[in-house]
C-alpha cells in the first residue's frame, strides 16, 4: 500500500555537521549538501541516524560498549543465479563446509568462516552476509564511527566475499552460475553510540518480557550477539511473549525536544543486541515521531497517556 503524506521535504545528499542546544532544548541544526550549508531550526527533533549524530553533534549524553564488545560489522551482497538446491538448510550447511575445507586448505582466509548465505524473495535471489572483525591492518580496535577505521575494513569485506563466491562456484553446482548483482552502499554497522533516555532498557527487560504503561512497541528479537565474527550467540527470552519498549526511551533524559529511534534509542548493550533489527527499528521510529509532533517539543506531564495517544495514531495510520 502506499500513503500520501503532505507537508514532508526530504533532503537528499545532505549530511549533519553541527546542533545548538542551550538550557536543554535543541533549537537548530545545521546540514551541509552540494549548494552549501543548511539551517534547521524546528520545535522538535527525532535522532533516528543509528550512530546517535544529533546527540553527540548536540553535546547530550550518550554510551556506548567497549570496542572490543562491540556487536561486529557485516558487508551483505545479494546473489543471482542461485539453484534452489543450494539454499535449502542442507545446501547452506554443504556451503558452510566448502569454506571450512578451503580455509583448512589455505585457499581463503580464515575472515570466510564468517560468512553465510541465505535466500531472497525472487527466484534465484540470495544474499551472503560476512561478519568482520573490523580490524585495521594493524589489528586495530573497531570504531564504527571513525570514517577511516570503515573504510580500512570495506577491502577485507570486498575481496573476502569475492573469494568466496569464486569457491562457490567452483566447488558446488547449484553455485555455478552464481555472480554478485549488488554490493551495498556501505558496511552493515550494528551498533555504535546509543543515546541516554529518560529510561534505558536493558537486556534483562527483553529477556523477561517487560512490560511497562508507557509501552509504545515491541521488542520481538532475541538478544543476537555478534560480539566475534565467527556468527551469532541467541539468548531468547523466558517466556515466549515479545518486550515492550516504553516511551520513555525514546526521549532524551537532558534534551526535552529530543527524541530517540532505531539503535540509537536509550538501550543498553545487551538490549540494543536485540530492538537493533529494522523491525523494532520501523516501530520506535514511528512512535518517536508521533511522540515528537503531539509534544511539539513541550514537556510531557502524563508518560501512560502520551503513549496511548502514540499508540492510537500509529494504529489507524497503518490501517488506512
Amino acid at each position: 500500500w502506499t500513503r500520501s503524506i503532505t507537508g514532508l521535504t526530504c533532503l537528499l545528499r545532505t549530511e549533519l555537521t553541527a546542533a545548538s542546544a542551550v538550557e536543554g532544548r535543541l533549537h537548530s541544526l545545521t546540514a551541509s549538501g552540494p549548494d552549501g550549508e543548511i539551517e534547521i531550526e524546528a520545535d522538535a527533533f527525532v535522532d533516528a541516524s543509528g550512530d546517535a549524530n544529533l546527540t553527540a553533534l548536540s553535546g547530550a549524553a550518550w554510551e556506548s560498549a567497549p570496542p572490543e564488545k562491540l556487536l561486529r560489522p557485516a558487508c551483505i551482497v545479494e546473489l543471482a543465479g542461485v539453484d534452489e538446491n543450494a539454499l535449502t538448510d542442507d545446501g547452506r550447511l554443504r556451503l558452510a563446509h566448502l569454506l571450512v575445507r578451503a580455509v583448512s586448505a589455505g585457499r581463503l582466509s580464515r575472515v570466510a568462516l564468517g560468512c553465510a548465505i541465505r535466500a531472497g524473495v525472487h527466484r534465484g535471489q540470495a544474499f551472503a552476509t560476512l561478519d568482520l572483525e573490523g580490524h585495521d591492518a594493524e589489528g586495530g580496535p573497531w570504531q564504527p564511527t571513525d570514517p577511516a577505521c570503515v573504510a580500512r575494513a570495506w577491502p577485507t569485506g570486498r575481496d573476502t566475499l569475492t573469494a568466496v563466491l569464486a569457491e562457490w562456484r567452483a566447488q558446488d553446482a547449484g553455485m555455478a552460475a552464481a555472480e554478485i548483482r549488488r554490493w551495498p552502499q556501505c558496511l552493515g554497522v550494528r551498533e555504535s553510540r546509543r543515546a541516554c533516555g529518560v529510561l534505558t532498557l536493558s537486556g534483562e527487560d527483553i529477556l523477561h518480557s517487560a512490560r511497562f504503561d508507557d509501552a509504545v512497541a515491541r521488542a520481538s528479537w532475541p538478544l543476537e550477539y555478534r560480539e566475534k565474527a565467527t556468527g551469532p550467540k541467541l539468548v531468547h527470552p523466558l517466556r515466549p511473549e515479545p518486550a515492550q519498549i516504553p516511551l520513555r526511551c525514546l526521549r532524551h533524559r537532558d534534551i526535552a525536544n529530543l527524541w530517540l529511534a532505531g539503535r540509537c534509542l536509550s538501550a543498553d548493550h545487551d538490549a540494543a543486541a536485540s530492538i537493533r533489527v529494522m523491525g523494532t527499528c520501523l516501530a520506535s521510529g514511528q512512535a518517536a515521531g508521533g511522540a515528537a509532533a503531539r509534544t511539539r517539543g513541550g514537556p510531557v506531564a502524563d508518560w501512560p497517556e502520551l503513549a496511548s495517544q502514540v499508540r492510537e495514531r500509529s494504529a489507524s495510520f497503518f490501517q488506512s
